[in-house]
C-alpha cells in the first residue's frame, strides 16, 4: 500500500512541475499589440441562427366594430396603459 502512495507522489508532482515549466513557456510566447486611444461609436454586432421568438405576448382585443382610419402604432412599439393605437371611421 504505501508504494501505491509513493508512485502517486511521484506522479503528481512531475504533473505540477510540468504545469509550472508549461505555464512558463506560454507566457515568454505573448504578443502584444499596442494601438492609439481614440473615441468613436461603439459598433455591436449580434448575430443568431434559429426561430425567433418574443419574450412575452398580450392579446388585443377591442368591443368596438368599424372600418379603421388610422393606426397610430407599428408592429413591435411599445404602448401604455390608456395610449390611442387606432382611430375607426365615424361615419
Amino acid at each position: 500500500m504505501r508504494r501505491w502512495i509513493i508512485i502517486a507522489a511521484v506522479i503528481v508532482a512531475a504533473v505540477l512541475a510540468w504545469r509550472v515549466f508549461a505555464a512558463g513557456d506560454a507566457s515568454e510566447q505573448s504578443e502584444y499589440r499596442f494601438s492609439v486611444i481614440d473615441r468613436g461609436d461603439v459598433v455591436r454586432a449580434v448575430s443568431a441562427t434559429g426561430r425567433l421568438e418574443p419574450v412575452g405576448t398580450v392579446e388585443i382585443g377591442s368591443q368596438l366594430s368599424g372600418e379603421v382610419s388610422e393606426v397610430l402604432v407599428d408592429y413591435n412599439d411599445r404602448v401604455e396603459a390608456g395610449q390611442v393605437i387606432a382611430r375607426l371611421d365615424p361615419d
